[in-house]
C-alpha cells in the first residue's frame, strides 16, 4: 500500500508541474531557454535497478523494470504472500487457497485435509450389470440400465434384432428417435419441441425490429428499449440530428520542425523534437531569437 501510495502522489506531482509548464510556454513562450547549450534534465538523475530516465517538460522520472517503484526504481514491493508454502499435500494432492485458507483437492481414494486418508472404494452399480451384445451400462441415480447398439434391446440388449421401437414413432422437423430401454423418445434440432418435435416456440421479440436509426446509426435495447448509437456528428434519438463539431484547441496552433500540438486542459504547446525550443518549436537550439 505504501508503495502504491507513493506511485499515485508522485504520478499527480508531475501532472501538476507539465500543465504549470504548458501554460507558461504558450502564454509567455521560451525564447531566452533555446540560448544556452541543450539542457539534459537526466544528466544527474539517476535511475537504480536497471530504470531508465526520462524528462517529458524537463522534469526528469524513472521508468522501473517489474518489480521496482520509486522515483528512483529504489523500491522493491513486498513478496506475495502464498497459503500453500507451508501446506503439503500428500497421496497426489493438490493444494488451493481461495480467501487464503489452503486445503487440498484430493485424488480419488483418498480424503482428509492434506489428502493423508484412504476412502472406501467409490460404489459402482455397474460392476455386477453385464450388457450383453455389445450394450454399454450407465448409472444415472446409481440405476444401472444398458446402451444398446442399433438392432438390439432390452434390459441387458439380450433381445435379438427384431423389435425396433423407433419404427412406428415418427418423429417431426427433423428429429431423430431414440430408445433406451426400449422406450422411444425425439431428439429434436434447435426451435422444436413436444415429444415428436411437432412444437415450434414462440419467435423472440426484437424492439429493434421497427427501430431505424439514420445516418449510420447502430441500434441497442438493454431492457428491451431501443435507441441508437450515433456516429460523430450526429445526434437525436434516432441519430436525425447533425450537431456541432467538437471543439479542438489544437486546429489553428501549428507546431513547426516536426513539433506535435497537445491541450491538456484545452491550453494547446508544442512538444519539440530535440535540436528544437519555443513555443511552436520555431527555435534551433543554441541560436539566438
Amino acid at each position: 500500500m505504501g508503495y502504491e501510495r507513493s506511485m499515485r502522489a508522485t504520478q499527480g506531482l508531475l501532472r501538476k508541474v507539465l500543465h504549470v509548464l504548458a501554460i507558461a510556454a504558450s502564454v509567455a513562450g521560451v525564447s531566452e531557454a533555446w540560448k544556452a547549450p541543450v539542457f539534459d534534465p537526466c544528466a544527474n538523475f539517476a535511475c537504480l535497478n536497471g530504470g531508465i530516465c526520462t524528462a517529458p517538460a524537463d522534469v526528469p522520472f524513472c521508468l522501473c523494470p517489474d518489480g521496482f517503484g520509486g522515483n528512483r526504481c529504489e523500491m522493491r514491493p513486498a513478496p506475495v504472500f502464498d497459503p500453500c508454502v507451508n501446506f503439503a499435500c500428500q497421496n497426489g494432492g493438490i493444494c488451493t487457497a481461495p480467501a487464503d485458507a489452503p486445503f487440498c483437492l484430493c485424488p480419488d481414494g483418498f480424503g482428509g485435509n492434506r489428502c493423508q486418508r484412504r476412502t472406501a472404494a467409490v460404489f459402482d452399480p455397474c460392476a455386477n450389470f453385464a450388457c450383453l451384445n455389445g450394450g454399454n451400462c450407465t448409472a444415472p441415480a446409481d440405476v444401472p440400465f444398458c446402451l444398446c447398439p442399433d438392432g438390439f434391446g432390452g434390459n441387458r440388449c439380450q433381445m435379438p434384432p427384431v423389435f425396433d421401437p423407433c419404427a412406428n414413432f415418427a418423429c417431426l422437423n427433423g428429429g431423430n428417435c431414440t430408445a433406451p430401454a426400449d422406450a422411444p423418445f425425439c431428439l429434436c434440432p434447435d426451435g422444436f419441441g413436444g415429444n415428436r418435435c411437432e412444437m415450434r416456440p414462440a419467435p423472440v421479440f426484437d424492439p429493434c425490429a421497427n427501430f431505424a436509426c439514420l445516418n449510420g446509426g447502430i441500434c441497442t435495447a438493454p431492457a428491451d428499449v431501443p435507441f441508437c448509437l450515433c456516429p460523430d456528428g450526429f445526434g437525436g434519438n434516432r441519430c436525425q440530428r447533425r450537431t456541432a463539431p467538437v471543439f479542438d484547441p489544437c486546429a489553428n496552433f501549428a507546431c513547426l520542425n516536426g513539433g506535435n500540438c497537445t491541450a491538456p486542459a484545452d491550453v494547446p504547446f508544442c512538444l519539440c523534437p530535440d535540436g528544437f525550443g519555443g513555443n511552436r518549436c520555431q527555435k534551433r537550439a543554441g541560436t539566438h531569437p
